[in-house]
């Protein structure tokens, strides 16, 4: 009676373990279904691709050139801001859209006045690049200004801009910590009365 108890119970756990292991191992078209399902959502999840809608931006770079602050700022109606993770860094570029750029070149005194050379540029479309501080635009409208003070002004009277033009692409970016501008296809004109 012992023996066919035992076997009874022998054949029972090996049917349990059977029917246990064959729904642990044997993969049925839900699960697959539902595998793919989480897969899809976790590479969605787990993205380093990011952007960002702005409006009214405003980003501001100040620069130490010879023991001199330089102002250089860029005003924008709005923006998309990506960021990209590659490899151990990030990546931010921001496109900016409607933008006015000012760039404090030089400050002089002249008659015990405090003087600034101004570089004032417009375009509808410029990409800004973190963390390098680089800046491209294309199909500039370009104003330059000697003017009283070592502020960027509020407001630009542009009857008073010494050389006014297009360009077709402006790039600035720094080198060594020191701002280079360079711009290419300029055509402008030069008014030498204007500005002092």
């Amino acid at each position: 009676m012992l023996r066919k108890t035992f076997f009874i119970a022998f054949i029972s756990t090996i049917c349990l373990f059977s029917v246990i292991t064959s729904n642990l191992f044997i993969i049925s078209k839900k699960d697959y279904a539902d595998f793919k399902r989480l897969n899809t959502f976790n590479k969605a999840t787990n993205s380093t691709d990011i952007t960002q809608n702005r409006e009214d931006v405003q980003k501001d770079l100040y620069i130490v050139d010879d023991n001199i602050r330089k102002h250089f700022k860029i005003l924008s109606k709005s923006s998309v801001l990506y960021l990209k993770q590659n490899k151990n860094n990030i990546d931010f570029n921001e496109n900016l859209k409607d933008l006015k750029c000012y760039f404090q070149d030089k400050f002089f005194e002249k008659n015990s006045f405090s003087y600034q050379h101004l570089r004032y540029f417009e375009a509808k479309n410029g990409v800004y690049k973190y963390p390098s501080h680089s800046f491209f635009a294309k199909d500039i409208h370009l104003h330059f200004f000697y003017m009283k003070g070592s502020t960027i002004p509020n407001t630009l009277d542009f009857q008073n801009a010494y050389l006014q033009g297009t360009s077709k692409n402006l790039t600035l970016k720094l080198l060594n910590k020191k701002p280079i501008v360079e711009a290419d296809e300029i055509d402008a004109t030069l008014y030498p009365k204007r500005g002092f």
